[in-house]
């Protein structure tokens, strides 16, 4: 938490989208999109276990702060992860920023 604080300076944002998935199977994604002569990132070189407790600290950010953080399952297919976010991003917009609609009459 001390580090979280020098690092974000006071600033919190209004929304925080965390997209969950195991590890071994996020490690799994990455190496596959990796080209044939690219090296694993520093990221991807940690192992298992240093992944899941970094998993386990974003996961009790988002339970301590739900108004917040939204968790996203990313081990769905893309459409759907994307369709997941795009209705989290609305809801959050439309409640801090009502759509004022018109009613108008039928045609």
């Amino acid at each position: 938490e001390a580090l979280e604080a020098v690092a974000i300076n006071g600033m919190v944002p209004d929304m925080t989208l965390i997209f969950d998935i195991d590890p071994a199977e996020g490690l799994k994604r990455a190496a596959a999109r990796r080209g044939a002569g690219d090296s694993a990132d520093r990221f991807e070189k940690e192992t298992v276990a240093i992944h899941q407790r970094r998993r386990e600290a974003f996961l009790a950010i988002a339970e301590a702060e739900p108004d917040r953080c939204i968790v996203i399952d990313a081990s769905a297919d893309p459409e759907t992860v994307e369709n997941v976010v795009t209705a989290a991003v609305f809801a959050v917009l439309e409640k801090r920023m009502p759509v004022q609609r018109k009613q108008t009459a039928p045609a």
